[in-house]
């Protein structure tokens, strides 16, 4: 049944789309979105565009990213909110080249080789790849390619941090390898108030491997009061 009073937004992540979300929604409610946009700061205002005067906001990975943006450009507007596997620094030199060589494969190669070689990065569970796997299929190289590529010039957003209000839910993973758990810490620890759970298994997609324990938290934080004004 669906939790909360608030209308409740979830972003899915670079490369997957609203099937990462679907345990989270069949017992919350909300709505799963995919952002357009060619860099994260137009994917903010896709999603501001289609939401709700006021919305709890849940962000996985890139969704994280988009959701920083949303608070951003219109705080007054997100009444809580959830990063999951994501973090709020710039992507350095090395991770860049690392997007650029992955980018140059897509274009050259297709999905194959991206598709023998993500799905293991983000779960160790064979059921979560395969899902993960089935996702890239649908999404396509074009949105891969311009998803890496917003990522890849994504600002810095470890400034704002601080200026965030409302209930604010932070999960980490200790074995995901593509953002490091210490940077999902270090993102709560900026955050005022911010509740941070590091979950001791999930890998990057908890979302999925770790569907019935994230769903848990996602309920008591949408249950959790407002702070009194």
């Amino acid at each position: 049944m669906p939790v909360g009073s608030e209308p409740l937004l979830l972003l899915c992540g670079l490369g997957t789309d609203e099937e990462c979300w679907r345990d989270q929604t069949a017992t919350l409610g909300g709505k799963a979105l995919v952002a357009q946009g060619d860099t994260v700061a137009a994917m903010a205002a896709d999603v501001l565009a289609q939401a709700p005067p006021r919305f709890a906001l849940a962000g996985h990975s890139m969704g994280g990213y988009i959701a920083l943006a949303i608070i951003q450009a219109a705080p007054e507007r997100v009444t809580r909110l959830a990063l999951l596997n994501s973090n709020a620094v710039a992507d350095d030199d090395a991770q860049r080249k690392t997007r650029q060589r992955i980018i140059a494969m897509v274009e050259a190669e297709g999905l194959d080789p991206l598709i023998g070689l993500l799905p293991g990065l983000v779960s160790p569970d064979p059921a979560v790849q395969e899902r993960m796997a089935a996702m890239l299929q649908r999404v396509g190289p074009a949105r891969i390619i311009r998803e890496y590529r917003a990522c890849m010039t994504r600002p810095d957003r470890r400034a704002m941090l601080g200026t965030i209000a409302g209930p604010t839910l932070v999960i980490g993973s200790e074995d995901d390898v593509i953002v490091s758990p210490h940077l999902s810490r270090e993102m709560a620890e900026g955050i005022p108030g911010a509740e941070f759970i590091m979950l001791p298994q999930g890998g990057h997609m908890s979302i999925m491997a770790c569907a019935d324990r994230v769903t848990d938290l996602l309920r008591a934080w949408m249950d959790r009061p407002q702070a009194a004004a």
